[in-house]
């Protein structure tokens, strides 16, 4: 990777998340472009015990940039979402450098998504229930078969899909979630529709 990057400029993205068994990572991504290709490689990635604050996440980078024998003058740009701690290391390396810190499009879509969404009451019921009926389907074998069956009724040709769920730390999720279901809209009316027909009646 060092001959790669010899001459060339770079940018890095940097990303802090707990994963299912609780524990904390902080990582550096870098990027440039070898031979008019993109080139992406890890950098670092480390566990903490505590929270990954401003300082700690520059003491990362800093090392990393040492490690690898690269120089802090070749990073044209820091990517990262808009979390407090994001935004701290970010001020801490443009008040240092000459480096440009920028945020994750994906991320500020995902706000923006959300933002939109939490300007109308009834909107905002609707993506609720959305999310509840999402959850439902996908976390009941027997609804998820019915689901299946529905989908291959409707176009026995096609690939069945799963709906997808609107997950905070996922961005763009809330968007997704809401075009699979549009997409999947004639599948879901047939299923619950067959759901009230074969329902017995109490007596």
């Amino acid at each position: 990777m060092c001959q790669e990057l010899s001459g060339n400029c770079f940018s890095l993205t940097t990303d802090h998340w707990t994963s299912l068994a609780m524990e904390n990572y902080v990582a550096y991504t870098i990027h440039f472009i070898n031979n008019f290709e993109l080139k992406s490689h890890v950098l670092c990635c480390s566990e903490h015990d505590d929270e990954a604050t401003a300082i700690k996440m520059e003491r990362q980078l800093y090392n990393a940039i040492t490690e690898w024998g690269l120089n802090i003058k070749d990073v044209i740009a820091l990517v990262t979402n808009s979390a407090s701690n994001m935004n701290s290391l970010g001020e801490k390396i443009v008040s240092q450098t000459t480096i440009c810190h920028n945020y994750c499009a994906d991320h500020i879509l995902q706000l923006s998504a959300i933002k939109a969404f939490s300007g109308n009451a009834s909107t905002m019921e609707a993506i609720k229930k959305l999310k509840t009926l999402v959850t439902f389907v996908n976390k009941s074998p027997l609804t998820w078969t019915k689901f299946l069956k529905c989908q291959k009724m409707i176009n026995p040709t096609s690939r069945t899909l799963k709906l997808l769920a609107d997950v905070k730390t996922r961005w763009w999720s809330t968007y997704a979630m809401v075009e699979r279901c549009l997409k999947l809209c004639p599948a879901l009316e047939r299923l619950f529709r067959e759901e009230v027909m074969n329902r017995v009646s109490p007596d």
